[in-house]
């Protein structure tokens, strides 16, 4: 069995002052009375080291009063003991335990209450005692000695109204001689008239003893401080300052006594500390600055800076000053926060700016001067530094004319600095422009029934000039007679250059004339010969262009008579007969 005992403490907030918050703890060591030995005689058994003599288990007697509390089983005495020291007597006797410190003793007893039948009934062995001799006696033994009374207060009653008579609950005191760590207890009956008289039961017997005193004591108070006192008593009273804080905080706690025998009973509980200091400091940043870029940077290294100090103040006094400034300030507005702490940890903020400006122009060295013939110009790139990003234009034309113009460069950095320089480009446009014809040369019949070509596809044309053409012609005309006929071309840019190319266009007429011929009779003159005038022979004779020759031959005679005629038309550049 384990002797049950326990610590209790309770935490008393007494003071706050700027070393922290005083707590008082008041401890208490309770021990608590426990088991030693027991038994219920539910199931007929002695435990190790009891003795008793025979009995009876179960319920006996007719009386109201025969069950106990709990309706269990009990121990009810009725045979005697047969041999040795208690031979003839009836008793009940638990081992040896320690009840060094104290203790009590705890169980029902009850003595009988009917007289016996006759014949022998169900009543036999629930008869009462009515001699002095006859009660039944608590006694204790300690180790080595003799047994001695500690409590006989079940005196008979005649008239059965004593409370014994019925299952009666009793909670004895043990006795400071009693007081042993190795002690025995018993229940005996010194005198009966037989196994069936003078009757009596026990039930539920527990032997309590009480753990042994403090000796000495220790608390943890959680944080790292400890306590401890050699006052051998069930209470203390301790005190400790926690540290200076805020906010409350909880500790666990412990509190420990070391009994005398050696054990150490303890209690651990969570004990939450109210703040020491809950007033936050007082604190003013350092006035705002304005500053430049350091030299090539765009931005300025905080060791270069002197931010100054805050004006702080506090009841309990500053524990800590510090700030977030960057180890390099951008160019722009940084605020500053700065952190004034107490040593209870209250914190206050304040707010410096810190404003960096770049005052450094960038460096602008334009790309070299040009002169050109070429409409199509590259201006090349500048060359540009500056300690922050910077962006850069110009103001060229789309189109430069000719002679001189002054082309100006402008840099310009995130925070407005400006630095221009200029280049000249010088511009002569003195190239001709270039003229293709897909076809140089062209020859074409005449139109039908024409002396003459329209509609002619001269072909396409390419032209080109880094500056633009501004003009492209040529002079072929709306017809093209027959013939050899040249278009020339002319290309003009921009800038008045131009180019001429021609094309030969030959017009050829493979077109037959026509002829229609009259019947003539004709005499020969005087000189043997005729004259056939042409309107006597033409009777309307065609061709697209003009007849040039017609040839008469006789087919009746061997002899051919020739007369050529010039007919006043076109000429005809193709002979036909």
């Amino acid at each position: 069995f384990v002797i049950s005992q326990e610590v209790q403490f309770t935490a008393t907030m007494s003071s706050t002052t700027c070393s922290g918050t005083l707590v008082l703890f008041d401890v208490e060591y309770i021990p608590s009375e426990n088991s030693v030995t027991e038994f219920d005689f539910n199931n007929g058994s002695l435990p190790s080291g009891w003795n008793s003599s025979p009995f009876n288990v179960g319920t006996y007697c007719d009386s109201p009063s025969v069950d106990t509390p709990d309706n269990s089983d009990y121990f009810w005495a009725t045979t005697l003991e047969t041999s040795g020291i208690n031979s003839g007597l009836r008793y009940v006797e638990t081992s040896a335990v320690d009840v060094s410190n104290g203790g009590s003793i705890e169980f029902l007893i009850r003595y009988g209450t009917d007289n016996p039948g006759s014949p022998l009934s169900s009543r036999d062995g629930c008869e009462d005692p009515e001699r002095e001799s006859e009660e039944v006696y608590l006694q204790y033994k300690i180790s080595g000695g003799n047994w001695t009374t500690m409590y006989d207060q079940w005196d008979v009653d005649l008239n059965k109204n004593a409370p014994w008579y019925s299952w009666n609950f009793n909670d004895i005191d043990i006795p400071a001689p009693a007081r042993t760590s190795s002690t025995q207890f018993r229940w005996i009956q010194p005198d009966n008239h037989g196994d069936k008289y003078d009757n009596w039961g026990l039930d539920n017997i527990i032997v309590n003893a009480i753990p042994p005193p403090a000796s000495s004591w220790e608390i943890d108070y959680g944080n790292g401080d400890t306590g401890t006192s050699s006052l051998a008593s069930s209470t203390i009273s301790f005190s400790n300052i926690f540290p200076t804080s805020n906010v409350s905080v909880t500790y666990s706690i412990t509190a420990s006594t070391t009994l005398t025998d050696g054990q150490i009973i303890g209690l651990t509980q969570l004990v939450e500390v109210t703040p020491s200091d809950i007033t936050p400091p007082t604190g003013v940043a350092p006035t705002n600055l304005t500053i430049g870029t350091d030299s090539g940077s765009c931005n300025t290294a905080l060791t270069g800076v002197t931010l100054g100090f805050p004006s702080t103040s506090d009841n309990c006094g500053v524990s800590s000053t510090t700030h977030n400034a960057p180890a390099n300030f951008p160019l722009g507005t940084t605020t500053v926060t700065w952190s004034v702490i107490d040593f209870a940890g209250n914190e206050s903020l304040s707010y410096q700016t810190v404003i960096v400006l770049d005052q450094t122009p960038p460096s602008l060295t334009p790309p070299p001067d040009i002169n050109s013939n070429s409409c199509v110009i590259v201006l090349g790139v500048p060359t540009i530094t500056d300690n922050c990003s910077f962006t850069y234009k110009n103001d060229a034309p789309n189109t430069f004319p000719t002679g001189t113009t002054i082309v100006t460069w402008t840099a310009s950095d995130t925070s407005g600095n400006i630095t221009t320089a200029t280049q000249n480009v010088t511009f002569a446009d003195n190239v001709a422009p270039t003229i293709t014809l897909q076809e140089e040369n062209i020859t074409i019949n005449a139109d039908s029934n024409s002396c003459f070509a329209s509609s002619v596809d001269l072909g396409s044309i390419i032209t080109n000039d880094d500056c633009g053409i501004s003009n492209t012609s040529n002079n072929a005309p709306i017809q093209f007679p027959i013939g050899v006929n040249i278009v020339t071309y002319t290309v003009t840019d921009t800038f008045g250059n131009s180019t001429s190319k021609t094309q030969t266009v030959t017009v050829i007429d493979n077109q037959k004339p026509t002829i229609r011929a009259n019947d003539l009779v004709l005499s020969l003159n005087s000189d043997g010969e005729v004259e056939i005038p042409f309107d006597a022979i033409d009777n309307g004779s065609t061709d697209n262009c003009t007849i040039a020759t017609y040839n008469i031959v006789s087919e009746n005679s061997d002899t051919i008579f020739t007369q050529e005629t010039s007919v006043p038309q076109q000429q005809d550049q193709t002979q036909n007969q």
